[in-house]
């Protein structure tokens, strides 16, 4: 697969692009009732935000394309920094004739019409927005923190911004458990009618995973014959005579954001990781976010984490948390560095 798909796999390395994982808050308006994270991090602070701003400025000779992706916690539970920071990078891309874009995971709760023009307006024109089911099945797992119901409120935003004309793209992720499976069949039905013979919008369904995190002894997940019994239901409701819409694989796709030496998960406290799952593990902090705007690689790690590069294996590239090796003191090759 990687020789005959060489150029596709070496393109992950190029170091002139460069892709930053930012995590505004930490904090979310949601409790999902299989969430992994602890919420013990709150907003990126001003001294966080200026380190980055440095970084950017440190790394753009030689640069050809930055990328913002948003996660949280829940990103838009602060708007504030989400624009400032997409506003400065726009700028200062602009100014070095360097492209710009980004996206985010949101829950899709506070994704008013306002929030995505304004964010449209700064190059940030991709989402990622999670659905459990039809309304009470959806709201039964994806509620606020008052325990209230989310469902209808995101449906809304949803149609509103299908409505428009802005040229975004939306990925539809619909999670399947052993509980929602007759639900999530009947919101594939409503997904195929209100929303895929747009081209904006697109689905991935994905079967919940025990992560760990503070709601791990409650988590069901679906076993291998159910998994594989519903998402073949999914698809045939989904995709029945329109082929075109199902989401073709690529290779590129096979390389996990974190196996690439130039993607970086910037957390709220300045912390640098490489995976937005395993935020608690300590093998996954490979640096941290100095005020100079420096980042101070472990290079070791960092090499670990990039394993597959250098193993060809291809289970090392679509998921290194997955069978991380003991750390020691070989330092492994690194193709590209990032350290400013």
């Amino acid at each position: 697969m990687f020789q005959t798909n060489n150029q596709l796999l070496w393109s992950t390395l190029d170091p002139r692009c460069l892709e930053l994982t930012l995590m505004p808050t930490e904090q979310c308006n949601f409790r999902c009732t299989y969430c992994y994270e602890d919420f013990s991090i709150g907003k990126m602070s001003p001294r966080v935000q200026a380190a980055l701003k440095r970084f950017m400025i440190n790394r753009m000779e030689g640069l050809k394309y930055l990328s913002f992706q948003w996660f949280g916690g829940e990103p838009l539970a602060a708007k504030n920094i989400v624009y400032e920071l997409s506003a400065f990078a726009q700028k200062l891309c602009l100014d070095h004739g360097v492209g710009f874009g980004g996206a985010l995971t949101t829950n899709g709760y506070l994704l008013d019409m306002q929030t995505v023009q304004k964010l449209f307006g700064l190059g940030q024109r991709g989402y990622q927005i999670s659905l459990d089911g039809m309304g009470d099945a959806h709201d039964r797992t994806r509620k606020l923190t008052s325990g209230t119901g989310t469902f209808d409120r995101i449906w809304t935003n949803l149609k509103r911004l299908r409505d428009s004309e802005l040229g975004v793209s939306v990925l539809l992720r619909v999670h399947l458990t052993p509980e929602n499976a007759q639900s999530v069949k009947a919101l594939a039905v409503m997904l195929r009618e209100e929303f895929l013979h747009d081209p904006r919008f697109s689905v991935l369904l994905k079967p919940i995973e025990n992560l760990g995190g503070p709601n791990s002894a409650s988590i069901a997940a679906l076993n291998k014959a159910e998994r594989a019994k519903l998402l073949g239901e999914m698809r045939s409701l989904l995709y029945r005579d329109m082929p075109s819409a199902e989401p073709s694989k690529t290779t590129v796709g096979e390389v996990c954001y974190a196996s690439r030496p130039n993607s970086f998960v910037i957390r709220a406290d300045g912390r640098v990781q490489k995976c937005t799952v395993a935020l608690s593990e300590a093998h996954n902090t490979v640096g941290n976010l100095t005020d100079d705007g420096s980042i101070r690689l472990d290079r070791p790690l960092m090499g670990q984490w990039m394993r597959g590069y250098e193993t060809g294996d291809s289970r090392d590239l679509r998921c290194p948390a997955e069978r991380f090796p003991q750390r020691n003191n070989h330092e492994k090759f690194i193709p590209v560095a990032l350290i400013s």
